[in-house]
């Protein structure tokens, strides 16, 4: 899972996620998207990414651009500016994101995420706080667990994720993760999610 991150690979990725809602008369939701990252021969980071949600009422488009470094081998830091210009409200976001791995006993490891954002959404402001971890016991299997916070004016939510990866190979992840959502907008779900490294 972390093999392109330590070895310093520039990537390109594609993701498409599908949600379908409860809540009666709710539609579903897409959300489609690409990113690019690029690392230098200098540990210099490059990255940007576009992504379109349409939950059937508001449609959202979201470009990034972000710029970091590696500190060390194994840990990198990132400053993103995104905007995303949606039917409703266009916000605007400052993010700042560490990433880093650390070798444990045996073949564990542990990978490990923090993040804060600034969050101007035209009339109002706030900010998300995020936190998260990976424990490998070995490289095929891994346990997670997030935890992040947004808070903008009145609206504030809380999310709590665990979730399960597993590589059956090198190329090819499989994942389970579970989340449950509080807050203003209350929600729970599964994500089942297969990825593929060429």
């Amino acid at each position: 899972a972390e093999a392109a991150f330590l070895d310093k690979s520039s990537s390109a990725g594609l993701y498409y996620l599908s949600t379908e809602p409860d809540a009666a008369g709710a539609d579903d939701e897409d959300d489609i998207g690409v990113d690019v990252r690029v690392v230098t021969a200098d540990n210099l980071i490059i990255e940007a990414a576009y992504s379109q949600f349409d939950d059937g009422s508001d449609d959202a488009d979201t470009v990034s651009i972000g710029v970091g470094t590696y500190l060390n081998d194994t840990t990198d830091i990132v400053v993103t500016y995104s905007t995303t210009d949606a039917d409703l409200v266009d916000i605007d976001a400052l993010n700042l994101d560490l990433h880093s791995v650390m070798k444990l006993q045996g073949t564990a490891s542990l990978a490990y995420d923090l993040g804060a954002s600034y969050i101007d959404a035209e009339d109002d402001d706030g900010y998300t706080l995020a936190a998260g971890a990976t424990y490998y016991i070995d490289n095929n299997l891994g346990f997670s667990l997030a935890y992040d916070i947004l808070d903008v004016d009145v609206y504030d939510t809380n999310t709590l994720s665990i979730g399960v990866s597993y590589f059956p190979m090198p190329e090819v992840e499989l994942e389970i993760n579970y989340f449950d959502q509080g807050g203003d907008d209350e929600a729970d779900g599964i994500l089942l999610g297969a990825a593929v490294r060429f």
